[in-house]
């Protein structure tokens, strides 16, 4: 039986798999049940090597609505006897220890008496370019949100709140994703979430009960000294805005939009780079330069950032939206 494995479903992001895979072995998986959702860039290539070795098991995902639900509960229905823990992450979400070089494979056996651990993200922005500067997503990108970032959106609304101001809503790192105990789950309530047998509660890295937070898919408080995840949510620009550009048309779609550009500008203002050390490791891995940038550069970048006047720029970003809208419909 594996100890930790990980599930993740993807759909063309072949190019950032290989760091990926390497970072959680380097973190002790040992194994991935990866579900590939109809990708276009033969992600089989990349993923050889990993396949060889007996390391990935490879799904195809049909196009069914709720895939990921599908995936998950696939994973947790057919692989409940290969592994002891299972963390179900993105492909752009890395869990890393603060302690090194403690590992988290090396960790886990503290959570072992818990059905689950949540882990806080910490979400990650274009840092500005709008192309990938390197080949490494972890060294590519070291300007954070900070920790208290929010935005008025309704899935971040506390349950019982109005939304009238801005203790209503959850802290966007205050959500968490999950690393899950086989022999202890019920079922998937969301993405980040489950439900475990006899009502169990999952907890945090400190130890703290993960209850009485909507759909269970936030933390009270974020906790980041211990364990934490670096979500790079868009990556440069030009994949930012190839991400917006798959969702689904309708009437109100440049209000998604908008509030896609907020999140991602509210993203680029702490430099952060928590994570070189084991980018590092990766770049040796498998054989790419390890180029992060200086210190100087990046708070060169960091301060520009903090220069912005986000809010005159949404308002012109909003506007263009809503002018592209209406000339779209003549």
């Amino acid at each position: 039986m594996h100890y930790l494995a990980i599930c993740a479903i993807f759909r063309d992001e072949a190019r950032y798999l290989a760091e990926w895979l390497t970072h959680y072995e380097l973190q002790g998986v040992e194994h991935f049940y990866l579900y590939d959702d109809q990708s276009s860039d033969t992600p089989e290539e990349v993923l050889r090597p990993w396949l060889d070795r007996g390391v990935v098991t490879l799904h195809k995902v049909d196009a069914t609505e709720q895939r990921q639900r599908w995936a998950y509960t696939h994973c947790i229905n057919t692989h409940r006897n290969e592994a002891f823990w299972v963390g179900f992450f993105d492909i752009d979400e890395f869990a890393f220890v603060r302690n090194r070089p403690e590992s988290l494979a090396e960790m886990m056996p503290r959570y072992e008496g818990f059905p689950g651990l949540g882990i806080n993200w910490v979400c990650y922005g274009s840092s500005g370019f709008e192309t990938p500067p390197g080949p490494l997503v972890t060294t590519s990108y070291q300007l954070r949100g900070m920790m208290g970032f929010r935005t008025g959106e309704p899935s971040f609304l506390k349950d019982g709140r109005a939304g009238t101001c801005a203790d209503d809503f959850y802290p966007y790192n205050a959500h968490i994703k999950s690393i899950i105990r086989l022999d202890a789950v019920e079922r998937m309530i969301s993405p980040h979430s489950f439900l475990y047998r006899n009502d169990a509660l999952a907890v945090s890295p400190s130890g703290r009960p993960i209850v009485d937070t909507t759909l269970r898919a936030f933390s009270r408080t974020v906790e980041t000294a211990t364990l934490r995840i670096n979500h790079y949510w868009s990556k440069s620009k030009r994949e930012f805005r190839t991400k917006i550009g798959r969702r689904r048309a309708d009437i109100k779609e440049y209000y998604g939009e908008h509030i896609a550009f907020l999140r991602e500008a509210g993203m680029n203002l702490e430099y952060d780079p928590s994570i070189l050390p084991d980018a590092c490791n990766i770049a040796e891995k498998i054989g790419v330069q390890f180029s992060p940038g200086t210190e100087a550069e990046w708070r060169e970048r960091e301060a520009f950032q903090k220069s912005r006047d986000l809010n005159a720029e949404a308002q012109v970003h909003f506007e263009e939206l809503k002018a592209a809208d209406r000339s779209s419909t003549r």
